[in-house]
């Protein structure tokens, strides 16, 4: 590996890791939240990321344009 990749091998390696407890009844109301609103395409991984941050009190950091979508119809912090 080259330093560049090491380094960021470390970085990830030192994200603090979040319990993940799925509410599937919170992941499909969502789901239909945002069908309701006409959008699509927001895929259950998408879901759990964003019910993940909620319920621990975390902001999510994405550029994926699902997110975005989904902070229009659920109130979760997007950087």
């Amino acid at each position: 590996m080259i330093k560049k990749q090491h380094k960021i091998v470390d970085l990830l390696r030192n994200i603090p890791l979040l319990p993940l407890k799925i509410d599937w009844v919170e992941i499909i109301e969502w789901q239909v939240a945002c069908l309701n609103e006409g959008i699509n395409g927001i895929g259950i991984p998408d879901l759990i990321i964003a019910q993940n941050g909620k319920q621990n009190g975390n902001a999510i950091y994405s550029l994926d344009k699902h997110f975005r979508l989904l902070s229009k119809v659920i109130d979760i912090p997007l950087f």
